[in-house]
């Protein structure tokens, strides 16, 4: 339990990083926030005991991240308000039906709301397809920096 909730703080972490640096089109974000948020589900699907309803809302949410992730060459500004707005209430009513302490339930639950504050700011401040793209190196790097720094932590 320990391991699955570092390693959804750490795509938590890692998907606010990417958000602070400028994402030029919505396909380039979705290849950005997919993989912390595909290992945060993956980590949650590992968890055994969940009622039928935190069960359900996670599948949910886990379809709409692989439909989105899957298909991210064809992601567009609406597939990305579709996954924020649904996967990440579905993922905070999962955190709390975990046994985990309500302390632990409410800084998770925080914390995949602030992510889905910043996605949504991403995304409304998204230029529109015709405008030119901006750099994502910085985002990109960013994630990386992240991935390593939560493998380090992992391991300790």
């Amino acid at each position: 339990m320990k391991r699955s909730l570092m390693l959804l703080a750490a795509g938590i972490a890692a998907l606010a990083i990417a958000g602070c640096a400028t994402v030029s089109s919505a396909d380039k974000l979705a290849k950005q926030v997919c993989t912390p948020v595909q290992q945060t589900v993956t980590s949650l699907q590992s968890l055994q005991g969940f009622n039928d309803n935190a069960a359900e809302k996670l599948d949910k949410a886990a379809d709409i991240v692989n439909t989105t992730c899957d298909a991210v060459s064809a992601v567009d500004v609406s597939s990305l308000e579709k996954f924020s707005s649904t996967a990440f209430p579905a993922l905070i009513d999962v955190v709390n039906a975990t046994s985990w302490t309500d302390e632990k339930k409410q800084q998770i639950g925080l914390t995949l709301t602030a992510a889905q504050l910043v996605l949504n700011s991403i995304i409304s401040s998204m230029p529109t397809q015709t405008e030119t793209a901006v750099a994502t190196t910085d985002a990109a790097s960013a994630v990386s920096a992240a991935a390593v720094a939560s493998d380090a932590v992992a391991t300790q």
